[in-house]
């Protein structure tokens, strides 16, 4: 999985830059993001093809 990610937002390319991960206590591997003054905790469900937000938390 790459470091990186890309989103479409109103037009415009979000960049979003994978700051660390850490696996929950089921074994998913949670992946957190800093984003206009927020953190993100998220898994991707890629069998349903979904971002699963677990954390948010203002930075």
């Amino acid at each position: 999985m790459s470091a990186e990610w890309r989103y479409l937002v109103d037009e415009n390319i979000v960049e979003f830059i994978l700051n660390f991960s850490l696996p929950d206590v089921s074994g998913r591997e949670i992946s957190f993001v800093t984003y206009e003054g927020f953190q993100i905790g998220f898994w991707l469900d890629h069998f349903v093809k979904e971002v699963r937000v677990v954390d948010l938390d203002r930075v």
